[in-house]
């Protein structure tokens, strides 16, 4: 796990200024940190190391082999296999790193390396024959890949710290991402709150070429075109329970392979418990874990369940209001923007705990958006298709549809009023626009119109899919790398501690997209449903059947000072409605922590010059 960045095109590279850059990720590699100068200083590759896997010298990056330079972020699951391939094709390697077979791979495959790849990882290839750049980011978003243009300047990285930091200026505030924010919580990708700092999907490369014009020409790919099956054959429960078993043991063992000692996360909810037991088992000592809660209403009573069922070296604290008081400026430094959600005050909390101990942990991210395990897969479409193909009654219907929404918004948003907006958003998204202008300003809706953040969810629906199995798919390729996985990356790598996710393997996500709904959740009672019967009799009772929970900070913490909001005024005139400010409309946000976490946090940012709009 490590930072990694590029400068290629335009003027001489500044070299001072690029390694000052590099320097800003030095959380994500304290062990080592290296740059590299080619094509007359045209082209750098830097890398900040987290050693892992082969922690001698000689697998420190930018790595060269022959006319081919790399800077890799992540982990390659099946590197042993792809090695033993390559060897078999008569590759010479010096290393035992995971790098080196991107190298390898590249030479022998070309463009189609990415597809080879099982981990998590983005990285950039230097091919000095050819004179182009490969980009390439995991089928899922893990890590993180970052670029811009600037003045003929192509520039990537890691995080966008770097890229501020080399071009010395703030970047000018993507108006359409206050929007996102306020109806969605996050910015989905390739976009960002930049207007032309972007990131590289995930599932895609890009390949980057210099013209004789002097213009950098890009071209974007997507290496992981996978589609849920619409109409999927008959499977029996128990076919599908023997797949899965045999899924998750070769995703979990390949996420234990490492050079240093490998520890998980462990909360009181199925996903983490299910990692973690299966880890311990195949351990020959007891596995390190850890846990965070609030001092009250958490999950540390079912996490200790679990460690004391498998034996672990446990570790647990406690986050105090205290800490979710002061993290609003922290967690600009650290996402380098805005980011609307409370969960990153214990996600930090929990990874600086682990990163005394361990430099890797397991954990189960992923699991809800694979197995279904959010509710609205119900309710996302007018024709509520079950779990099991079957129809409810219209006034049915109606009722737990509103229900659902309600419940959502309140949590989401605050408020029926805010809850009459979601209910617009989801049934029509076209009647938002009224409503709108009760959040933000005039003039910025009058610059947003006809922008409809909704359509990044719409470009993956698929009508010939059921609502639950859109539900899953939507989950994976909006959400998951735009906002949870930014998340747990950022607050780990803040303390250089790497987190692997098992559940995300494409093979394992393949299977479930495919399998017959009903052999998926086969309970309107229980989401992951599948999940819950293998995992009978393996886990505590207590874990398997307990209410899903999330990670946010309790409500009461969320407190909004309606003074500071007023003052505000002066710094959101352009971006928040005035009259939402002063007329007390504040009062309707009390219980809306996400929200009020974005106030805070873009406030600040305005203040600051971190955003500038």
């Amino acid at each position: 796990m490590c930072g990694i960045l590029l400068a290629y095109g335009g003027p001489v590279i500044d070299r001072k200024k690029f390694n000052v850059a590099r320097d800003t990720l030095i959380h994500r590699g304290p062990d080592a940190q290296q740059s590299v100068f080619l094509e007359q200083g045209t082209l750098a590759l830097g890398h900040t190391r987290l050693s892992i896997i082969d922690l001698s010298n000689r697998a420190n990056q930018p790595m060269q082999s022959g006319s081919l330079w790399v800077t890799f972020n992540g982990e390659i699951y099946n590197h042993r296999q792809l090695r033993k391939d390559l060897e078999e094709a008569g590759a010479k390697f010096v290393t035992n790193s995971d790098t080196e077979v991107l190298l390898h791979g590249y030479r022998s495959w070309g463009q189609g390396l990415c597809e080879k790849l099982l981990g998590m990882f983005a990285f950039a290839i230097w091919d000095d024959e050819r004179k182009q750049v490969y980009l390439g980011r995991d089928h899922f978003g893990q890590k993180p890949l970052y670029y811009t243009e600037q003045g003929g300047t192509f520039f990537v990285a890691s995080e966008i710290k770097a890229i501020k930091s080399f071009f010395e200026f703030n970047f000018p505030l993507r108006k359409e991402s206050l929007m996102d924010a306020m109806v969605q919580d996050f910015v989905a990708e390739p976009n960002t709150w930049y207007e032309s700092i972007f990131t590289l999907p995930a599932g895609h490369s890009m390949t980057l070429q210099m013209m004789p014009s002097g213009r950098v020409k890009r071209s974007i790919s997507n290496f992981w075109d996978f589609k849920p099956d619409p109409d999927p054959k008959p499977m029996s429960e128990a076919s599908a329970l023997a797949y899965l078993e045999e899924q998750l043991d070769s995703a979990i063992r390949s996420h234990l392979i490492a050079d240093v000692e490998v520890g998980a996360f462990l909360s009181g909810g199925i996903d983490s418990n299910c990692i973690t037991t299966l880890a311990s088992q195949m351990l020959d000592a007891p596995i390190r874990t850890y846990s965070m809660g609030f001092g009250g209403n958490d999950e540390l009573p079912l996490a200790r369940e679990t460690v004391a069922r498998i034996g672990a070296k446990h570790l647990e604290g406690v986050v105090a209001e205290k800490d979710y008081q002061g993290f609003v400026d922290r967690s600009l430094e650290i996402f380098d923007y805005p980011f609307g959600d409370t969960s990153i005050v214990p996600m930090e909390r929990v990874s600086a705990l682990a990163a005394q101990s361990v430099k890797v942990v397991l954990t189960g991210d992923g699991g809800d958006e694979t197995f279904g395990g959010y509710n609205y897969g119900k309710f996302i479409s007018p024709d509520l298709e079950f779990s099991d193909g079957g129809k409810k009654g219209l006034s049915a219907w109606r009722s737990n549809f509103r229900s659902f929404i309600d419940r959502c918004a309140w949590h989401a948003l605050g408020g029926e009023y805010y809850a009459r907006i979601a209910r617009e958003r989801i049934i029509d998204s076209r009647r938002i626009s009224t409503r709108r202008k009760s959040i933000l300003s005039p003039s910025l809706l009058s610059h947003l119109s006809g922008y409809d953040p909704s359509d990044a969810y719409s470009a993956f629906r698929d009508e010939e899919l059921c609502a639950f199995r859109n539900a899953q798919w939507i989950g994976i390729k909006v959400p998951l790398p735009s906002r949870m996985l930014v998340k747990v990356d950022r607050c780990s790598m803040l303390h250089s501690l790497e987190t692997r996710a098992p559940f995300l393997s494409p093979k394992l996500a393949e299977a479930l997209l495919s399998f017959p709904v009903g052999v998926t959740n086969p309970s309107d009672n229980w989401y992951k449903g599948l999940l819950r019967k293998w995992l009978e009799g393996k886990i505590p009772e207590n874990v398997l059947y307990a209410k899903k929970r999330g990670f946010d900070v309790p409500l009461e913490w969320a407190s909004f000072d309606p003074g500071k909001l007023h003052s505000s005024k002066e710094i959101l005139p352009n971006c928040v409605s005035a009259d939402l400010l002063c007329r007390g409309g504040w009062r309707k946000l009390r219980r809306a922590p996400r929200v009020l976490w974005y106030f805070n946090q873009i406030e600040s940012a305005l203040a600051k010059g971190t955003l500038k709009c």
